[in-house]
């Protein structure tokens, strides 16, 4: 969840989020993230107003490993539900769904439209071994979630629609760098819905 800059009251004694991301020769990458303010995020009158006025909040898995953020990722839920906005989130690590499950899972199941997730995320929500393909991981939570999103790096990735999935094909390249990769997938598929796109595997290959 993010405010606009300049409108929200300045924070005293806080520190700024920190991300280290690590990228290997074979483009793969690591990152280290430090939360800083954002760990002590609360729902006030400023964030309230934001969601009011946003056609959709995206939540951040990393936000849920922060004891104080869960309320507030509740309360914001709830809020752009009434008010008929899109809500998309973020996996964001294995990590995270493992030591907050019921949490991540509380949120999906009551407000997700969209998750998304890559397929060890994916995977790992359904409690299925690594060695499965992510397509039934897709299935399982499309019955829960409007539309899944599960990335699964260089073999493409699939978006699950009512207890279906298809699969959409990598494109052909050779990737450098994966840092961002994810995000800017999900970007594509957040701007072809809200373009009002229904061929879903033409958004998934655009992304």
């Amino acid at each position: 969840m993010a405010g606009s800059v300049g409108s929200d009251p300045l924070v005293k004694d806080g520190t700024i989020g920190t991300v280290i991301v690590l990228t290997t020769p074979d483009a793969q990458r690591t990152m280290l993230a430090y939360q800083g303010t954002s760990s002590t995020l609360s729902y006030d009158s400023d964030l309230a107003n934001l969601v009011s006025k946003s056609n959709v909040l995206i939540v951040e898995g990393y936000l849920f490993e922060l004891p104080h953020t869960i309320e507030a990722i509740k309360q914001a839920c709830e809020d752009a539900h009434k008010n008929g906005a899109l809500i998309a989130v973020t996996a964001s690590d294995v990590s995270c769904i493992k030591c907050c499950y019921n949490d991540f899972w509380d949120i999906v199941g009551n407000y997700a439209d969209i998750l998304f997730a890559n397929a060890n995320e994916a995977r790992t929500f359904c409690e299925l071994p690594s060695t499965n393909s992510p397509m039934p991981a897709a299935r399982y939570l499309s019955h829960s979630v409007t539309l899944v999103s599960v990335t699964d790096g260089v073999h493409g990735s699939y978006i699950g629609v009512k207890g279906e999935a298809m699969y959409i094909p990598p494109p052909p390249c050779i990737p450098v760098d994966t840092c961002g990769a994810g995000d800017a997938y999900s970007s594509g598929i957040l701007y072809g819905i809200l373009r009002g796109a229904s061929d879903l595997k033409g958004i998934g290959l655009s992304a």
